[in-house]
C-alpha cells in the first residue's frame, strides 16, 4: 500500500461523523462477528471445561508444572520461527485477490505459505525431540523432585515437539479462510480440539488417579495418553479445516515460489509479525523460568495458567470476534483504496471493543473467587486467593491485550506492520521487566505478581497503539472515544468492585457452591455496569448497539463454512 496515497485520503474525511460508522464499514463485519461470538462462546465454554478437567486431573502440582513447562515450548517456537509471519502475512496477502475474485492467484499463495512454513518447522520439530534430554533439564531449573522433575519434562517435549509444524498448518489454513470471509470452520477448530483434550484428561483421571497429587506413581502407559492426548488436539485444529479448505476451492500444490510481487511484501509484513512473537514469547517463557527458578516451591506456573485461561475467555468472546471479521474487511477496503470504510470500520469498532473489553475486566474482577474455587478445591496444597488475586491483577490489562487484536490489525492491514511491532514488542517487554521484579522482590505471590506485569505491558501497549494508529490513519479516527473510554473505565470500576466484593464475602467454597455464586456475581456486575455505563454514554451507545443487534437474524448470510 501507498502510504503518502493512504495519509492523503483519509486526512480529507477528519470531520466525517462517527455515529454513522458501523453503517458506513457494512453490516457484512457485524454479521460475520456475530457469527464467530456465537461459535466462540461455545468454544470457549468447552475450553473453560478442558482448563477445568485439567485442574481435577492433573492437578495443580508438579506434575501439572511439568507438562506446562514443557507444553509452552511447542507453541513458542512456532510463534517464534513461523508464528508472527504467518499470522501477519496471510490475511493481507489473501483478503485483496479474494476480493476480486482471484481464486487461482490466492490458491498459489497459501501453497507457497505452507510449503515455506512446513519447511522452516519440520527440522526445528526434529532438533527439538533429539534435544528434549538437556532442554528438560533446563527449563527445569531447581523445581520439583530432584531427577525426576527434569526427565518427565524431557519426556513430555518428546511428545509435545511435534506440534510446531501442525500449529503452522492450522494457521495458515484459518487465515486463508478467514481472507474469503469463511470464518466458521477457524472458530469451531478450538472446540473441536477442546473435545479431544477432555477426552485426554479424563482418561488420564481413569488411568492414574494419584499421579496428580503424587508425581511418582506416575505409569509410562498414562504419561503417553496425556502427551500423544495433548499432540492429537493440536493435530485437530488443523485436520478439521481441511474439508473446508477443500470446499472453499482452493488448490494446494507444495511449491516455493510466490506470485510477482508477493514474496516482497510477504517478507515486509513477516518480520514485523516475527519481531513481535519472539518478544511475546520471551515474556512467556520468562513465566515459565521465573516460576521455575525463582519460585520454585511448586503449583505456581499451573495456577498461573489457570488465570490466563481464565482471562482469555472474555478477550475471546467479546474481541476476538470483532477483531477477526473486521481484519478481512480492513484488509479488502485498504487494498482497494476505500479510506472511507477503512476509517470509518476503525472508528466503530474501536469503541465497541473497548466497551465490550470494560464489562470484560469487570467480569474478570467480580468472578475472580468462585472461578478460583472451581479450578482448586479445598484441602490442597494452594490457596484459592492465588489464584483470585491473580485474576485481578490480570484484568486491567484486558483493554491493552484487546488493543493488541485490534488496532494491530488495523495497522497490518495498511502496511503499517512496523509501527504494531514497535508498539506490542515494547508492551511486552515491559511484561517481562514487570514480572521480573515483582516477582524476585515479593516472594510467595508468584501469581498476583505475574498478572501486574502483564496489565502494565499490555496498557502500555494499547496507548502506543492508538497514537500510532492516530499518527498513520488522522486526528479523527478516534472521534468520540474518550468519551466511551471515560464512561466503560467509570462502570468496570464501580461494578467490577462490587463483583468482587460479592465473591470475597462469599469466599474460598467448594465447587456447587461456586456454581450458584459466579453466576449472582456476574449479574450484580453486568446490572451496575449498565446502570453507570448508560446515563454517561447512552446516547452515542445506543444506536451503535442498535445497529449490531440488527444483524443478528441476518447470521445465515453473513458467514460460510
Amino acid at each position: 500500500m501507498d502510504e503518502p496515497l493512504l495519509l492523503v485520503r483519509i486526512e480529507e474525511l477528519d470531520e466525517a461523523d462517527p455515529a454513522n460508522a458501523f453503517a458506513a464499514a457494512g453490516g457484512s463485519v457485524a454479521r460475520a462477528a456475530a457469527l464467530i461470538a456465537a461459535v466462540t462462546v461455545l468454544s470457549r465454554l468447552f475450553g473453560f471445561l478442558r482448563t477445568l478437567a485439567f485442574s481435577h486431573t492433573v492437578g495443580h502440582g508438579d506434575l501439572a508444572d511439568a507438562y506446562n513447562s514443557a507444553n509452552q515450548m511447542p507453541n513458542t517456537i512456532f510463534d517464534i520461527v513461523a508464528g508472527g509471519a504467518l499470522a501477519g502475512v496471510a490475511v493481507p496477502l489473501l483478503a485483496g485477490p479474494l476480493s476480486r475474485g482471484e481464486r487461482g492467484y490466492a490458491s498459489r499463495t497459501v501453497s507457497a505459505l505452507l510449503t515455506w512454513a512446513l519447511a522452516a518447522l519440520l527440522p526445528l520439530s526434529l532438533l527439538g525431540i533429539g534435544l528434549a534430554a538437556p532442554l528438560g533439564r533446563l527449563i527445569a531449573g531447581p523445581h520439583g523432585p530432584l531427577g525426576v522433575y527434569p526427565q518427565l519434562v524431557g519426556h513430555f517435549l518428546i511428545l509435545f515437539l511435534p506440534q510446531i509444524p501442525l500449529y503452522g498448518v492450522a494457521v495458515v489454513l484459518s487465515a486463508a479462510l478467514q481472507a474469503d470471509r469463511r470464518f466458521l470452520a477457524p472458530a469451531i477448530a478450538p472446540l473441536l480440539s477442546s473435545l479431544v483434550m477432555v477426552g485426554t484428561y479424563l482418561a488420564f483421571g481413569v488411568l492414574d488417579p494419584d499421579a496428580g497429587s503424587d508425581i511418582w506413581t506416575l505409569t509410562a502407559h498414562s504419561r503417553l495418553v496425556l502427551g500423544l492426548g495433548t499432540t492429537a488436539g493440536v493435530a485437530m485444529l488443523a485436520l478439521c479445516l481441511l474439508p473446508a479448505v477443500r470446499r472453499a476451492g482452493f488448490r494446494i500444490r507444495p511449491t516455493f515460489t510466490f506470485e510477482p510481487g508477493v514474496a516482497r511484501q510477504a517478507r515486509h509484513l513477516a518480520v514485523a509479525g516475527v519481531v513481535t512473537l519472539i518478544a511475546q514469547n520471551f515474556a512467556v517463557l520468562g513465566v515459565v523460568f521465573l516460576t521455575n527458578y525463582a519460585d520454585p516451591s511448586g503449583g505456581a506456573l499451573t495456577v498461573y495458567n489457570f488465570s490466563w485461561a481464565v482471562y482469555l475467555l472474555p478477550y475471546a468472546v467479546l474481541v476476538v470476534p470483532l477483531a477477526t471479521s473486521a481484519f478481512t474487511d480492513f484488509a479488502a477496503r485498504a487494498d482497494s483504496g476505500d479510506m472511507y470504510g477503512y476509517r470509518a470500520g476503525i472508528a466503530a469498532t474501536t469503541r465497541a471493543v473497548l466497551l465490550a473489553t470494560c464489562a470484560g475486566a469487570a467480569l474478570l474482577a467480580a468472578e475472580a473467587w468462585p472461578t478460583a474455587s472451581l479450578f482448586i478445591a479445598p484441602g490442597g496444597g494452594t490457596d484459592a486467593s492465588t489464584m483470585a488475586y491473580g485474576m485481578l491483577a490480570f484484568a486491567p490489562g484486558l483493554l491493552g491485550y484487546a488493543a493488541i487484536a485490534l488496532l494491530g490489525r488495523v495497522l497490518y492491514a495498511a502496511g503499517h506492520g512496523r509501527d504494531a511491532a514497535v508498539a506490542t514488542v515494547t508492551g511486552w517487554l515491559v511484561v517481562f521487566a514487570v514480572d521480573a521484579v515483582l516477582i524476585i522482590n515479593w516472594p510467595g505471590h508468584a501469581v498476583t505478581a505475574l498478572g501486574l506485569g502483564n496489565a502494565v505491558g499490555m496498557t502500555l501497549a494499547g496507548i502506543l497503539l492508538m497514537a500510532a494508529v492516530r499518527r498513520r490513519v488522522g486526528r479523527g479516527v478516534f472521534q468520540g472515544l474518550g468519551r466511551t473510554a471515560a464512561a466503560g473505565g467509570i462502570a468496570a470500576v464501580a461494578s467490577g468492585a462490587a463483583g468482587w466484593m460479592l465473591g470475597a464475602w462469599f469466599g474460598w467454597t467448594d465447587s456447587g457452591a461456586a456454581l450458584l455464586v459466579a453466576p449472582l456475581c456476574a449479574t450484580l456486575t453486568l446490572i451496575v455496569f449498565g446502570a453507570v455505563v448508560l446515563p454517561l454514554d447512552g446516547a452515542e451507545l445506543r444506536p451503535l448497539v442498535m445497529r449490531a443487534l440488527a444483524q443478528f437474524p441476518k447470521l445465515r448470510s453473513g458467514g460460510r463454512a
